[in-house]
């Protein structure tokens, strides 16, 4: 994906489709998995960054809806590995912005918008927990604003290291804190606005070994192609049981 103010989305588009969904978010919704790699396009090596062999849970998602609902699904990936989601940092912003306008255009609005970002932020650049969730707030409720029937899914974040690794150990508490504000406002503000708790869904510390090592890349960050399919059933299957609990 392309790391600029241009929206550059990778689309996974049918024809004619029965849902628009926008997968909004960093590394994890790109798909960063165990043979990615980053090169710079163009021969005089002046271009910018691009994945290569990218797995984004997006597909195993869509296979999902279309199996379970029946649906045909265009889905929108605006992701940028490492981008954070305070402005003073990263185009989280922006990026949603391009997105929903764009679509507002084609006047075809997103059914969905799921937001997975915010570890960059305190990996990175030590933003306080508190003003990542400001601006995750504030990019639930552009997408909320989006279309009268958007449904929006706001993510805890994953953990990260695996068990004695102490790379990340005082990122720890910090991430529970974000996570707790993510839950306590995602659980009620908004009918459309709807909890993804991947913290307590998509474990890693509690796994036993060999399942571990076969979901999760050795940077204990990262899932594998593998993890990254059992995320997208899990996007995919919250998705099908809040469409359910609409009849």
């Amino acid at each position: 994906m392309s790391n600029s103010d241009v929206v550059d989305e990778k689309t996974l588009e049918s024809l004619q489709y029965d849902a628009r969904i926008l997968c909004l978010g960093d590394s994890w919704t790109e798909g960063l998995c165990e043979d990615s790699v980053f090169e710079i396009e163009g021969e005089d090596g002046k271009g910018q960054w691009v994945m290569t062999n990218p797995h984004p849970y997006a597909m195993k998602m869509r296979d999902v809806l279309n199996k379970e609902l029946g649906w045909n699904v265009r889905v929108d990936i605006n992701a940028v590995s490492g981008d954070c989601v305070h402005p003073s940092d990263g185009k989280f912003r922006t990026r949603l912005s391009a997105s929903l306008s764009k679509a507002e255009k084609e006047k075809k609005e997103y059914s969905h918008v799921i937001v997975l970002g915010g570890l960059n932020d305190l990996v990175e650049w030590q933003e306080k927990p508190e003003d990542v969730f400001q601006e995750l707030k504030g990019l639930w409720e552009s997408a909320l604003l989006h279309g009268e029937e958007t449904r929006v899914f706001g993510c805890t974040l994953p953990e990260i290291a695996n068990p004695g690794n102490e790379e990340y150990a005082d990122l720890i508490p910090l991430r529970e804190k974000l996570n707790k504000l993510i839950r306590g406002y995602c659980n009620g503000f908004h009918p459309r606005l709807k909890l993804l708790d991947l913290d307590r869904k998509y474990p890693l510390t509690s796994l036993p070994d060999a399942k571990r090592k076969e979901l999760w890349q050795a940077d204990g960050v990262h899932p594998r192609r593998v993890g990254y399919d059992a995320l997208g059933e899990l996007v995919g299957n919250t998705i099908v049981s809040e469409f359910r609990s609409r009849k």
